[in-house]
């Protein structure tokens, strides 16, 4: 009887805490204050006219942060590639020299940032962090 009472005691705990944890995470989302850390300060080796990919999936609207630096190269560009249910939407490629941040708005699905070394002849080293906030 007394184990009894106690489960059903638990039990009633759990079930008033799960609403309010789901409630709270989920206004989290609606009010965009969700970030996830893609990728912190990497560093990308390329050569001439390469461009690098950095692949996620994104499982709700809101918007990637990239920022790019480079000692080796002017020429660096960033653009996004998204896979939604509606089919295949791709950002303009926007040039940031040698360092820059671009905000991108994203749907979810699988998303693909490009980061690219439009060097003709040179290679180029950068530094690439991405965050995603929903």
């Amino acid at each position: 009887m007394k184990f009894t009472v106690i489960g059903i005691i638990v039990l009633l705990i759990v079930v008033a805490i799960i609403p309010t944890y789901l409630f709270l995470r989920d206004q989290n989302i609606v009010n965009l204050q969700s970030c996830e850390v893609i990728t912190s300060n990497s560093s990308l080796s390329q050569p001439a006219r390469q461009v690098s990919n950095i692949s996620f999936q994104a499982s709700y609207a809101g918007y990637v942060t990239v920022i790019v630096s480079s000692s080796t190269t002017s020429l660096t560009n960033v653009r996004i590639v998204e896979y939604t249910a509606e089919g295949q939407i791709s950002s303009e490629q926007y040039d940031i020299g040698s360092s820059g941040t671009v905000v991108f708005p994203v749907l979810p699905g699988t998303i693909v940032v490009e980061v690219g070394n439009y060097n003709l002849i040179q290679g180029a080293t950068e530094t690439v962090t991405v965050t995603y906030t929903y």
